[in-house]
């Protein structure tokens, strides 16, 4: 593994690293179960956004939080009335044992008698130990079946490579029979966990006739030179972490792997990780957006050097510095990419 570069992965002051790709939820009801343990006991914290119709401001979001213990989640949840909730965020941070059973048989009632209800279209999953939704995987593929986004949230246990493998396979088990389920709906898939990019993954997207959007961050291997053909719109975050030679050669084929790909997202990597990607986009020939938490002029240009004719087209209103929007030309290639400050501009709206 290979130090990330300091002058990229200083202190950024990023967005959510899930606003790039993801469809607009500001006028969605949303959901959020935290499970978490306090003294003791397991408590889940609900997180709501509801719909609210006046008069005077139209359609305004209203947002509600509440902590509640395990026994009484399924009829706090019914008592809330979410019935056009669009969005769920599940998220268990639990370890032990006989407690993942209580909250899995918690769940199972969710899924079965409050969930199926729900038009859910967008689902977010993070789990310490992700057999605990291999066990509820059959209600999972019962219950959402029409997702037009799925994704998988940032692991949050410490670097270990027994783990993860372990927690790859677990993962890769799960997302492997869903996708059969979802391939009419799905549009967008955010995977932060660890990934496994090679052929296998490519049989398994090219049922999903609509899915246009990916992410890619842990990058646990690449191998077999898959190619996806239908994506359309490629988001590499490294989350801050140490990049690996694998994670160099995805930057370096990326017109092989995402042949009809002309927008993409670079963000917590290291120079050398951005500028790979960049040269390979630069010999290409075509015309690409690029967002980057490269934000200072200066350093884009120094990270690019001789290799595209760079031009400011937008500066930042409040950062002297910064670029909003600049254009990089490589007349030998014929290629121009455009460049964007991920934090000042988003690629869907």
């Amino acid at each position: 593994m290979v130090a990330e570069s300091p002058a990229v992965m200083n202190e950024l002051d990023l967005p959510p690293v899930f606003d790039f790709g993801s469809f607009p939820t500001e006028k969605r009801q949303a959901l959020r179960l935290d499970f978490v343990t306090e003294k003791d006991a397991i408590i889940v914290n609900v997180k709501c956004k509801t719909k609210k119709e006046c008069s005077l401001e139209g359609i305004t979001i209203d947002e509600s939080s509440s902590s509640v213990p395990l026994d009484r989640l399924v009829s706090h949840i019914n008592s809330l009335k979410l019935r056009k909730t669009a969005k769920l965020s599940i998220v268990v941070m639990e370890t032990r044992e006989e407690w993942e059973r209580k909250i899995v048989f918690a769940l199972r009632k969710l899924l079965s008698f409050v969930f199926s209800d729900l038009p859910i279209v967008q689902l977010e999953l993070n789990a310490i130990h992700w057999s605990l939704f291999s066990e509820l995987r059959m209600e999972f593929y019962s219950t959402f079946r029409n997702l037009h986004e799925l994704v998988f949230l940032p692991d949050q246990i410490p670097e270990d490579h027994k783990k993860e493998r372990d927690r790859m396979i677990e993962f890769r088990t799960l997302l492997f029979e869903w996708l059969p389920r979802i391939k009419s709906t799905l549009r967008c898939l955010r995977i932060f966990t660890y990934l496994r990019l090679d052929s296998y993954l490519d049989d398994a997207l090219k049922g999903c006739t609509k899915l246009e959007t990916i992410t890619i961050g842990k990058l646990y291997r690449y191998s077999d030179h898959p190619e996806f053909y239908s994506i359309r719109y490629v988001d590499f975050d490294g989350q801050g972490m140490a990049y690996s030679a694998d994670d160099l050669d995805v930057a370096l084929r990326v017109r092989i792997i995402f042949p009809n790909a002309r927008v993409f997202r670079v963000v917590r990597y290291s120079v050398d990780v951005v500028k790979t990607l960049i040269n390979a986009l630069s010999v290409a020939g075509g015309v690409f957006d690029v967002y980057s938490d490269i934000y200072e002029i200066d350093h884009l240009r120094n990270v690019m050097g001789s290799t595209l004719r760079m031009e400011l087209v937008e500066g930042h209103s409040d950062m002297e510095e910064a670029y909003v929007e600049m254009i990089g030309r490589s007349e030998r290639y014929s290629t121009t990419i455009h460049f964007y400050n991920h934090r000042q501009r988003r690629y869907i709206e």
